[in-house]
């Protein structure tokens, strides 16, 4: 290929992106166009998908670009939770996990439902820190009930007969550890659900007589409290404010700021 051809190829080239740049411009421009309700998106699907995608992918723009609005600490929690997984990713790649597995696949080998959690907990901060505090409580919780009842199978017990799901997550969590490396090659059937009854009064009392588990900073994590909490928001029984602050940071009328803020704090009033 001469100089002079090679030129006119990269010209096109060039011309081709910068057409795919206005587009996608034009196309964003649409999308924050479009409102936040229900309604507002039955009315774009008659204008067809392509107009429905766009506005979806400029609510997850607006998302990303309103991280910074968080609370600068809220950032570096969220964050510094994260640290260790450059770590843990590269002792499971060479342990065997598949790297092209895709993120929310939660099967194949042991290594695989390790990197599950990984990705999981990433895709949780992203949620966390775009203000879609639902979405990563009900990732997080489904993390959590997925490794106690891996821990269950592996220690054989069960939930009785009247026991509470937070009694039982704190007790899987404070019975000595028998794990050994052949376990897995046994092919343990795992329970598919806990039972959903978690609530802070029944975790309240009993939660002092459950082991916790230590970070490497001195701070601990309760199981069966942050199972019982996942659970009151879940169901907006507990921190019915949260949930608005995804929609404070997306909307554009100061307005419906307004109303947000004012029902956010009315519920934080009403939940102390």
């Amino acid at each position: 290929m001469t100089k002079k051809k090679k030129n006119r190829k990269n010209d096109r080239q060039g011309l081709r992106e910068r057409r795919a740049r206005i587009r996608a411009q034009a196309a964003e421009s649409r999308g924050r166009r479009v409102g936040s309700t229900v309604a507002d998106y039955e009315t774009l699907t008659a204008k067809g998908d392509e107009r429905v995608a766009q506005a979806l992918i400029s609510r997850h723009n607006m998302r990303m670009g309103n991280i910074p609005k968080t609370f600068d600490n809220y950032r570096f929690a969220t964050m510094s939770a994260l640290v260790p997984i450059a770590l843990l990713g590269r002792i499971l790649t060479k342990l065997g996990t598949n790297p092209r597995r895709p993120p929310p696949l939660h099967a194949g080998s042991a290594t695989d439902l390790l990197a599950w959690g990984i990705d999981s907990a990433v895709a949780a901060a992203r949620l966390l820190l775009a203000g879609q505090t639902l979405g990563a409580a009900v990732m997080v919780r489904n993390q959590l009930e997925r490794w106690v009842l891996q821990r269950a199978a592996n220690l054989n017990l069960k939930q009785q007969t009247g026991e509470s799901t937070v009694d039982f997550v704190g007790r899987v969590w404070s019975h000595p550890d028998t794990f050994h490396e052949q376990w897995y090659e046994k092919h343990v059937e795992l329970e598919t659900y806990l039972y959903d009854d978690g609530n802070i009064e029944s975790s309240g009392s009993h939660d002092r007589n459950h082991l916790h588990v230590y970070r490497s900073d001195g701070t601990d994590v309760r199981p069966a409290l942050t199972y019982a909490h996942l659970s009151e928001f879940i169901h907006l029984r507990g921190f019915e404010g949260a949930p608005y602050w995804d929609a404070e940071l997306l909307t554009q009328d100061d307005d419906v700021k307004q109303h947000l803020l004012w029902l956010s704090r009315r519920y934080a009033t009403a939940s102390s």
